[in-house]
């Protein structure tokens, strides 16, 4: 009887040894989930910045490009008034 409950003893040692690793490696996968979730936030929060300054950028250029085309227009209409230099 004697050696059937050491062999008990000794799985329920081995039992709780593997449940002690399991423990640190959830421990260590606990921390890599929570790294990569950072990580995870920063690309997000880049993205969206990145996805602002663009979609401003191209309000900006439209605007300018239009302007441009305006100022273009204007200017060929008015290309047969002569302009006095300076002193005139």
């Amino acid at each position: 009887m004697g050696s059937l409950l050491e062999e008990l003893a000794r799985r329920e040692a081995m039992a709780r040894q593997r449940l002690e690793e399991i423990r640190e490696q959830i421990t260590a996968l606990e921390s890599r989930l929570e790294a990569e979730q950072g990580r995870l936030s920063r690309l997000v929060i880049t993205r969206e910045t990145v996805e602002e300054v663009l979609g401003q950028s191209e309000i900006v250029s439209s605007f300018l490009s239009h302007t441009a085309a305006y100022l273009s227009e204007e200017l060929r209409r008015d290309s047969w008034v002569a302009v006095p230099g300076p002193g005139r």
